[in-house]
């Protein structure tokens, strides 16, 4: 089965060449990989060196490969600054994806959405 959830994630996903053009998504992946990277800058201050989750994010090339890096930015966020800002945070960035993905692939609005 989660085979199966896997290859149907994958191929909505690249149909994203079909709503939006090249461009679009260059400056969508821009913007959301920026709004990762500034949630997690605010609580590296304090750090040396910067966590694993901060260079994936900052070398992701694709909506894809952000869409599940989102796990990991949630799990780092939970760490610095509590769950429920933490899930503050991400719903605001996984917003940034709607324009990106089929309505039915968002997740449902919950009690942190803006």
């Amino acid at each position: 089965m989660k085979n199966f959830i896997s290859r149907l994630t994958t191929t909505l996903m690249g149909f994203l060449d079909e709503w939006l053009s090249d461009p679009e998504i260059e400056e969508l992946v821009t913007d959301i990989r920026q709004a990762m990277l500034d949630c997690m800058s605010v609580h590296l201050a304090s750090e040396d060196n910067r966590p694993l989750i901060w260079n994936k994010v900052f070398y992701a090339s694709s909506l894809q490969t952000l869409w599940y890096l989102r796990t990991d930015l949630m799990a780092f966020l939970c760490g610095h600054c509590g769950e429920i800002l933490a899930r503050e945070k991400l719903a605001a960035i996984s917003e940034k994806f709607r324009s990106a993905l089929p309505a039915d692939q968002m997740p449902k609005p919950g009690p942190f959405s803006h």
